[in-house]
């Protein structure tokens, strides 16, 4: 009897198994996106706009985005674009939202602190020409995260940076012709220093630093000086900071003199709270 049963058993067929063919949904009804969606993308300078906005401004913002759910919530708790920058999960987690708002809220703080962080960190503090401003010498500009010097030179090598028109004598009988040579080649070079790698500014100013006006003489007129000019001691901003190709090295901006210190001034904050803000100290002398 075993020996039977267990000869029936081995000729069972199991039943047949029929694969689950795949569910691919492509009508467009179903493909079109839900409101959050428009949640999904930041952009640097929505994100930079967003910073300014009042708790009203906030609401509206999100109204557009067809999110007006989220941003009735966020007027009732009084956010506006500041505050809204520093919501963290746990706030989200405990507003009035269905789950899937706040799963799109949890995404669009993500890409908005990153472009607001991205904006903050690109926006012009101070802006100027060295100093003096009679020749384009070097332009300057300090953001919250480098200090950016963009310097000229002439192609040729020579060191006068402010550089008098060169003429070619032409004789017509007994009168003398003077024939404007062509401009010079300049080249431009960049230079951007990380904020980071700041470890010291120095400033110089001399006492007697009030331009004083300058008449061109007959021999300077006729070398391509034909203006006068404001003549003055630049104040200088000395920078050290550590280059990566470099080591300790310096970089020396003229400024106008009555502007020095608070030039120096405005790199050390923006030093000093970039660093605060990713690991700590960040302070210079």
């Amino acid at each position: 009897m075993w020996s039977t049963a267990t000869a029936t058993s081995a000729n069972v067929q199991p039943p047949e198994q029929h694969e689950m063919a795949p569910v691919i949904l492509s009508e467009e009804r179903y493909l079109k996106p839900d409101p959050t969606a428009s949640l999904a993308k930041v952009s640097a300078d929505e994100g930079s706009a967003l910073l300014k906005l009042n708790t009203e401004g906030l609401q509206e913002f999100f109204n557009r985005k067809a999110c007006k759910a989220i941003g009735e919530v966020l007027a009732k708790e009084k956010i506006n674009g500041t505050t809204l920058a520093q919501l963290t999960n746990k706030h989200i987690e405990d507003l009035a939202l269905s789950l899937g708002d706040k799963l799109s809220l949890h995404g669009f703080m993500n890409r908005f602190r990153s472009s607001a962080r991205a904006a903050k960190r690109s926006e012009s503090l101070w802006e100027a020409e060295e100093f003096p401003y009679e020749y384009q010498l070097a332009n300057y500009k300090v953001t919250n995260t480098v200090l950016k010097v963009v310097g000229y030179q002439w192609v040729d090598g020579t060191g006068d940076s402010a550089r008098p028109f060169e003429y070619d004598q032409q004789v017509t009988c007994c009168c003398h012709t003077w024939i404007k040579r062509p401009d010079f080649e300049f080249e431009e070079s960049t230079d951007n220093i990380d904020l980071s790698c700041i470890s010291d500014i120095d400033v110089v100013v001399s006492s007697n630093f009030q331009p004083e006006t300058y008449t061109p003489t007959p021999q300077d007129k006729q070398n391509g000086y034909c203006k006068e000019l404001l003549v003055a001691k630049p104040g200088l901003v000395i920078v050290t900071y550590t280059s990566p190709t470099m080591g300790i090295t310096k970089k020396v901006l003229g400024v106008d003199p009555a502007t020095a210190q608070k030039v120096a001034d405005i790199i050390i904050h923006a030093k000093e709270e970039t660093q605060a803000e990713d690991s700590g100290s960040g302070k210079i002398d």
